[in-house]
C-alpha cells in the first residue's frame, strides 16, 4: 500500500489515535547539565515560569534572555538532548508554545504576542488581543491556531479574559470573558491545547476574604466553554503559581504552591479526566515543607503519568534552593525518588520541564555558581522503560531483522526541515510476516500509528509527500515470526 500525502498522518494528530507508552521505571539522564549560552559574558536567566515547549515533533524549545543587552533568544534542543547552536533573537516574552512541526509564538509583558516560523523569522509582527490586556500565556493548537489567556485592566478593575486566532493573527470570534471585572488580583497562570483543540486554562485571584485560589476551565476548540469556571482546591491555606499539563487525550493535571504553617510551603497536584472531574484528592508533590517557593512545574504523557520539578531548600545556608525533579505515576504515585537536576551541590531556580511523546523530557532552570555566576542550564531525560530504538539515517538500511510473532522493534529517523519526500521500505523472504508501523514525534503501538501498510508478508512500503520536519518512530510487529527482513529509510 503506498501512501502519498499526510492526511492520515493530520488526522491522528487530530487526536483519533493517541495512546501512550507505560511508564514505569527511572528516568536516565541524556549527559550532564548544559550550560545555554557560553559566548557572552553576564547575567542569563529563562524569559519566565513557561519558558520551555516542546512540540509534536520530539523537540523542545528553550526560552531566554541575556540581562547585560536586554535580549531574548530561543533554541531548539532535539529528542536526545542536543541544544542547537542556532539562536533566534525574539521579542522579550515570558511564555512560548510551539505547534507539531516548530512554529512558536511569545507572549510578553503587555500581552504583546508575536508569531515566529521554525527559522524564528516573524510570521505575524506583535499584536495585543484586547487593548487593557496585561501579561498571559498562550498555546499553538494542531491546527496551528493560537489561543491567548491574560488579563484585562480597565477602570481600576481587573478580568481574566480568552481570545483565538488564526497563524496570521486574525481573531477567530470574540474575546471571552473568564471572570468578572474586580479588584482582586487575578493571574493568567497557563493555558494548555489538547490534540482535539480543546483548551483548559488555571488562574489564581488573591483578594482579602479568600487569600489565595486556584481556578480552572476548559473550553472546546471553538471557545465554548466545556464547564465553567471551577475551583481547583477549597483548602484555607494560600495558593499560588498554578501550573498546567495536559495530555493529547484531554486528560489534564494543576500543580500549586501552597504557603502553610510557620510560613513553610509545599507543592501539589489535582488530577482531573478529559470532562474535567477531578481524580482523586490533591497529592503533595514535596517531601518536606520548605522555606523556599517550590515554583513546581510539570509535564504530561499521554497515559496520565507525569513529571515535575521544582525547588527545595538549599542545606548550604544562604544560597539558592536546588531544582529537583522526579516521574509520577498515572495514579499519581512516585516512581523512584526525587533527583537533583543539576550537579550536587549547584543551586537553581524556576525550572521548567517540557515532554515528547516517546519518553523523553527536559528541564530547564535558572542556575548560580559561585565561579560563573547566573547562567541558563538544560538537562534531558528519557526513561528507563523505553524500549530499545535504533536510529536509521538517510539511505542506510538496518538489515538482517529477526523477530518472534508478537514481538516489537522500533527504529527512529529524524527528518530535516525542507524535506519534500521521504520513502519508508521494508523488504523480506516469503514464510514471515512482519507488519511496519509508522507514528510522527511518538512510538506506534497496535493502536496508536498514523500509516500502517497492513498487508500479507514482510514487503511493505510508505511514500509520504511533504513530511514535517522532526521524529519519525517505526515499528515491525511480528504478526508472524519473521526473519532476513530490511527496512530503509530514504529522504
Amino acid at each position: 500500500m503506498l501512501l502519498d500525502s499526510l492526511k492520515r498522518l493530520l488526522t491522528a494528530f487530530g487526536g483519533l489515535l493517541l495512546f501512550g507508552i507505560a511508564v514505569s521505571g527511572h528516568a536516565g539522564p541524556l549527559g550532564n547539565p548544559i550550560v545555554v549560552n557560553t559566548n557572552t559574558a553576564g547575567t542569563q536567566e529563562l524569559s519566565g515560569q513557561f519558558a520551555l515547549t516542546a512540540g509534536g515533533n520530539g523537540e523542545k524549545l528553550v526560552m531566554w534572555r541575556d540581562s547585560p543587552t536586554n535580549m531574548t533568544y530561543v533554541q531548539r534542543i532535539n529528542s536526545s538532548g542536543v541544544l542547537s547552536p542556532i539562536k533566534f533573537p525574539v521579542a522579550n516574552g515570558n511564555c512560548i508554545s510551539t505547534d507539531r512541526i516548530g512554529n512558536f509564538a511569545i507572549i510578553g509583558s503587555l500581552a504583546a504576542i508575536t508569531l515566529y516560523d521554525r527559522n524564528g523569522n516573524i510570521r505575524t509582527n506583535a499584536f495585543r488581543p484586547n487593548p487593557g490586556a496585561e501579561g498571559g500565556c498562550v498555546s499553538l493548537d494542531t491546527d496551528g491556531n493560537l489561543s491567548a489567556f491574560y488579563s484585562v485592566y480597565s477602570g481600576g478593575n481587573r478580568s481574566l479574559a480568552l481570545r483565538r486566532f488564526t497563524v496570521a493573527g486574525v481573531a477567530l470570534g470574540n474575546e471571552i470573558q473568564i471572570t468578572p471585572p474586580s479588584t482582586a488580583v487575578v493571574v493568567a497562570n497557563s493555558i494548555a491545547s489538547d490534540a482535539s483543540g480543546n483548551i483548559t486554562v488555571a488562574w489564581t485571584i488573591n483578594n482579602p476574604t479568600t487569600a489565595g485560589d486556584v481556578w480552572m476551565q476548559r473550553f472546546n476548540s471553538a471557545g465554548v466553554p466545556l464547564i465553567g469556571a471551577t475551583p481547583v482546591v477549597t483548602a484555607p491555606s494560600t495558593q499560588d503559581g498554578a501550573s498546567l499539563a495536559v495530555s493529547p487525550l484531554g486528560n489534564f493535571l494543576i500543580a500549586w504552591n501552597s504557603y502553610e504553617t510557620n510560613n513553610l510551603q509545599n507543592a501539589y497536584v489535582q488530577r482531573f479526566n478529559s470532562a474535567g472531574a477531578a481524580i482523586g484528592s490533591p497529592i503533595r508533590i514535596t517531601k518536606t515543607a520548605s522555606s523556599v517557593f517550590s515554583l513546581l512545574n510539570v509535564s504530561m504523557m499521554e497515559n496520565g503519568s507525569f513529571f515535575a520539578a521544582w525547588n527545595i531548600d538549599n542545606p548550604t545556608p544562604g544560597t539558592w534552593p536546588l531544582v529537583v525533579a522526579q516521574q509520577f505515576a498515572s495514579d499519581g504515585a512516585p516512581i523512584g525518588s526525587e533527583f537533583q537536576v543539576d550537579l550536587p551541590g549547584v543551586a537553581g531556580r524556576y525550572a521548567n520541564i517540557a515532554s515528547d511523546l516517546a519518553g523523553n523530557f527536559t528541564v530547564a532552570w535558572n542556575a548560580f555558581d559561585p565561579v560563573s555566576g547566573f547562567d541558563v542550564k538544560i538537562r534531558s531525560y528519557r526513561i528507563d522503560t523505553q524500549p530499545a530504538i535504533t536510529t536509521l539515517n538517510s539511505g542506510q538500511p538496518a538489515q538482517g531483522l529477526t523477530g518472534a510473532a508478537g514481538s516489537w522493534k522500533y527504529f527512529k529517523v529524524t527528518v530535516p526541515a525542507g524535506t519534500t519526500q521521504m520513502n519508508v521500505s521494508m523488504a523480506g523472504p516469503a514464510g514471515g510476516d512482519g507488519d511496519m508501523y509508522i507514528r510522527f514525534g511518538g512510538l506506534p503501538s497496535a493502536t496508536a500509528w498514523d500509516i500502517r501498510p497492513y498487508v500479507n508478508g514482510s514487503n511493505e512500503v510508505a511514500n509520504i509527500s511533504n513530511p514535517p520536519p522532526g521524529d519519525f518512530y517505526i515499528a515491525i510487529y511480528g504478526y508472524i515470526a519473521y526473519s532476513g527482513v530490511s527496512l530503509n529509510v530514504s529522504y
